[in-house]
């Protein structure tokens, strides 16, 4: 059963492509939250209008709208979510230490996001006739590798998951942001089985094969 609000329906305002986007669609669907979703073209800079605009100021997505609250900033929307909507502890604990461990990967996330470069001229340049950047490619990749070994041998050191034995929004942003690494052929992510093995784990989850299919059918994976 769904989860509804006294007020109007929570609205989520994203891009299939945006991983950010993609988390917080993930939650809400794993959540049965009751909510909108607003499909933004990129392309026809919908993300730029005076609507978006009007909860996100530089009208960076995802961004969401909760009755009078305008919220931007996914990892905001994602703790808002598992605060406003009561849904499974195990998303963002209330166990201070479990929860710390949450929150220190959310701001970790910041660094695995410096390799966004890699991916946009790997997979979207090519495809959508932008113009290629050998060097910001490069360093992206290199910046994609660090924060992985991070990733693969603090965070999953010793846990199933990120914070523990259940998943988190900590996954979600994890999962969606590396992604497409694995459908690269220049990123060997056999360097990293505790991550592979994580991901395993993370594709079991009832919603990602519906928030995943866009972009995995667009860009399969490599063997």
């Amino acid at each position: 059963q769904c989860v509804t609000t006294a007020m109007s329906k929570f609205t989520l305002y994203g891009n299939n492509f945006s991983q950010p986007s993609r988390a917080v669609y993930w939650l809400l669907k794993e959540a049965k939250v009751d909510f909108e979703y607003k499909e933004l073209d990129l392309f026809k800079g919908e993300q730029k209008s005076p609507e978006v605009l009007a909860i996100s100021p530089l009208g960076n997505i995802p961004c969401a709208v909760d009755g009078d609250l305008k919220l931007f900033e996914s990892g905001a929307i994602l703790q808002y979510i598992c605060n406003k909507f009561g849904i499974a502890d195990h998303w963002y604990p209330k166990d201070v230490a479990t929860r710390a461990k949450v929150d220190m990967y959310m701001q970790f996330h910041n660094t695995l996001r410096k390799g966004v470069p890699f991916q946009f001229y790997s997979f979207f340049a090519p495809n959508f006739g932008m113009s290629a950047n050998a060097e910001k490619k490069e360093q992206g990749k290199q910046d994609s590798m660090m924060a992985l070994k991070v990733i693969e041998e603090v965070f999953l050191a010793s846990s199933k998951f990120i914070a523990g034995a259940e998943p988190s929004i900590a996954d979600l942003q994890c999962y969606n942001e590396i992604l497409l690494l694995n459908c690269s052929a220049e990123f060997d992510m056999k360097a990293f089985p505790k991550i592979l093995a994580w991901q395993t784990e993370v594709e079991k989850l009832s919603a990602c094969a519906e928030t995943c299919a866009n972009i995995l059918g667009m860009f399969p994976k490599t063997a």
